[in-house]
């Protein structure tokens, strides 16, 4: 494998000479310790170890290169992280440019041309009735420009929080969605035992009905 990697990059300077003037890549070729490393990292993702080939890979980021973000990619992909591999796959191509590694670029464009497809989304929706409305996704808060649009998520479980007013009484609901590679869900914000009870809450303590609008 090293010796295919070294090939490449030897092809790659070959390529620019037979051009005649042609782009030179802006980047250097990966040391042996480098290549080794990413040898080791392929062959811990063909045995589907997705963790430790991070490490592998982790461990030479002070001198980045394609072949190896590529592979980084392929690794967060194995492990569901596709988020994250989406990132490190368009690095690649990045790098991949810069190098004139069309081989790798091309791999890139395909990675990247599939987790669009399997990267799944979450369309979160409230109902009109409900103001000053905050939502958050696994405790993080949605701009509000992103409400009613479909956003990324790793596969596996969101936990979906909304909280408001409904008139002069609190609003909030809560859930845990479970969803798989490729799948829209659509989470809609309806009133959850929670938000029942802080309004029956309000009405009970209240010793007045005036307090019932307070």
């Amino acid at each position: 494998m090293t010796k295919d990697l070294n090939k490449l990059f030897t092809e790659a300077k070959a390529n620019v000479k037979k051009g005649g003037g042609g782009p030179a890549p802006t980047k250097a070729a990966p040391s042996k310790a480098q290549l080794d490393a990413l040898s080791a990292a392929q062959a811990q993702l063909a045995q589907k170890n997705w963790s430790d080939c991070m490490g592998t890979i982790a461990a030479m980021a002070e001198s980045e290169f394609a072949a190896a973000k590529l592979v980084l990619a392929q690794c967060e992909d194995t492990g569901g992280l596709i988020l994250e591999a989406a990132g490190d796959a368009r690095v690649a191509q990045k790098y991949a440019e810069e190098e004139i590694n069309a081989d790798v670029k091309k791999k890139a464009d395909e990675l990247l041309a599939r987790l669009a497809n399997d990267t799944p989304s979450i369309v979160v929706v409230v109902p009109k009735t409900i103001d000053s409305v905050e939502i958050k996704i696994d405790g993080v808060v949605l701009p509000q420009d992103k409400a009613d649009k479909p956003i990324p998520h790793n596969p596996g479980k969101a936990t979906i929080e909304v909280s408001g007013k409904k008139g002069p009484y609190p609003y909030s609901f809560k859930s845990t969605e479970a969803f798989d590679r490729g799948e829209r869900i659509t989470v809609t914000a309806t009133d959850d035992k929670s938000n029942n009870s802080a309004v029956l809450q309000c009405i009970l303590n209240a010793r007045t009905p005036s307090d019932v609008n307070t």
